[in-house]
């Protein structure tokens, strides 16, 4: 019952999803407990609307005990897709899912989003409004010393990441069409890795996210069938590593 076919061209999104369980349950094996595993997938619609592939490998996920969460990858640049049945399609999304037997680790001081300009402005000038009414009084909160507190919480190098990445797609010099930039691992190696570790990609492709692993000083696995993009990997890393081409 094995799929001989291309994965991600499987006929049905069930095929699909059983075959995402496949390999993410693999990787699971060799996880450390606690330790995330990233997964970057689009939907697609037909005749009924969305076919929820990436709600559908969430579930997935949640049912093998994972701990799963979901995020958005907004592609500003992004190739719309060619659809008329709906708002065109700029957006993916990244399935953060925490093997379970230890507490997540997930580190949100690692990347921290800038603040608005209008944020650090209050930072720079010290909130001095006072209510005009007895709050107390009335058991009600002071609004005044709230924004106060909010505004003492801020941290001024930045805030942590949302939910919704607002990032560009990058060119590829490569005939690789689907290459992500490099922020994108970046936020996800950061958040999840300490220098040292090691981060494995099962889909390397040419070799975009051990770049940026390996420029974080993480060390780097990859896994890729196919030998043309495994060449290209190897000149782009500055650290050299064996290559085993697997026959299909």
């Amino acid at each position: 019952g094995a799929w001989q076919g291309k994965h991600g061209w499987e006929p049905t999104p069930e095929r699909y999803v059983f075959n995402v369980m496949q390999w993410a349950n693999e990787v699971g094996r060799i996880l450390v407990p606690g330790g995330a595993l990233w997964i970057v997938i689009g939907d697609k619609v037909d005749a009924q609307g969305a076919v929820l592939i990436p709600s559908r490998v969430m579930l997935a996920l949640r049912d093998e005990g994972w701990i799963v969460f979901d995020n958005v990858w907004n592609k500003p640049n992004g190739f719309p897709a060619a659809t008329n049945r709906c708002p065109k399609r700029i957006h993916e999304y990244g399935i953060l899912a925490f093997k379970p037997g230890a507490p997540k680790r997930y580190y949100p001081d690692a990347y921290l989003e800038p603040l608005a300009a209008s944020t650090l402005e209050e930072l720079r000038h010290p909130y001095n409004g006072q209510a005009t009414k007895d709050y107390a009084a009335g058991g009600a909160q002071d609004p005044s010393e709230a924004k106060r507190s909010a505004l003492r919480t801020i941290n001024p190098a930045g805030r942590p990441q949302r939910s919704v990445w607002t990032i560009p797609t990058q060119p590829s010099p490569t005939e690789h069409l689907a290459a992500f930039p490099e922020e994108l691992p970046r936020r996800c190696i950061l958040t999840s890795t300490f220098p040292g570790e090691t981060v494995l990609d099962c889909f390397a492709g040419t070799g975009r996210s051990g770049t940026v692993a390996l420029a974080l000083g993480r060390r780097f696995l990859g896994i890729e069938l196919s030998q043309q993009y495994c060449d290209i990997a190897r000149s782009a890393l500055s650290s050299p590593f064996e290559v085993e081409a697997v026959p299909r």
